[in-house]
């Protein structure tokens, strides 16, 4: 059973520029709970893409990424952003 999953996270730009892509760990074991806590701590902007990558284990998202049970946390180690109650 995973802790929590990997969740890649693209933005559309204007025409002539790449879209933003942003990975995020959601520490939720619940994976539309997940995607839904992402969307949520990312805006959900029109032109947002979601994609859930894999899924991660509890002891790596604690101990190596420092992310607490039911929160999601950007990549670049921005601040834990708590889960929506669903």
């Amino acid at each position: 059973m995973s802790g929590g999953y990997i969740i890649l996270v693209r933005t559309a730009r204007m025409a002539g520029f790449e879209d933003t892509k942003d990975i995020w760990f959601a520490h939720i074991p619940d994976m539309e709970r997940a995607v839904k806590a992402v969307e949520t701590a990312t805006g959900g902007a029109q032109g947002t893409k979601i994609t859930v990558l894999g899924t991660i284990r509890h002891a790596v998202l604690v101990d190596q990424l420092g992310v607490p049970e039911g929160e999601v946390r950007n990549f670049n180690g921005g601040p834990p952003s708590p889960a929506p109650a669903i």
